[in-house]
């Protein structure tokens, strides 16, 4: 069995600004596009695995469509999505969760 579970690859980042997503995800907010391989939801803990071999936890605080639609999860392998995460993610960074790991708790935090 995996110990972890691959969820994709950071191709681009840019603020909330840059995209014109200031009255979607607030002013000045990171955001990350990313080609989506495995589902994980908003709340969630993940890995952000750095070049350098640094490894940074990281919560998903939002998901958003290519459109700019707010989602609860990406479901769909191949899915291009914008991402907030609570740490800053670069491009070329991969993105993993530890299997068994998902923490609901971090879910409800997030939501509050």
């Amino acid at each position: 069995m995996n110990e972890y579970t691959y969820l994709g690859r950071v191709e681009e980042t840019a603020s909330s600004d840059e995209i014109g997503w200031q009255e979607t995800a607030g002013a000045s907010v990171k955001l990350a596009r990313i080609e989506q391989k495995n589902k994980f939801f908003v709340g969630e803990t993940i890995e952000i695995m750095k070049p350098d071999g640094k490894n940074l936890s990281a919560v998903a605080k939002a998901i958003y469509s290519a459109e700019g639609e707010a989602m609860e999860s990406c479901p769909h392998a191949g899915q291009q999505v914008w991402v907030v995460f609570s740490e800053q993610a670069k491009e070329g960074d991969l993105l993993r969760r530890v299997n068994g790991k998902i923490n609901r708790s971090d879910l409800e935090r997030v939501k509050q």
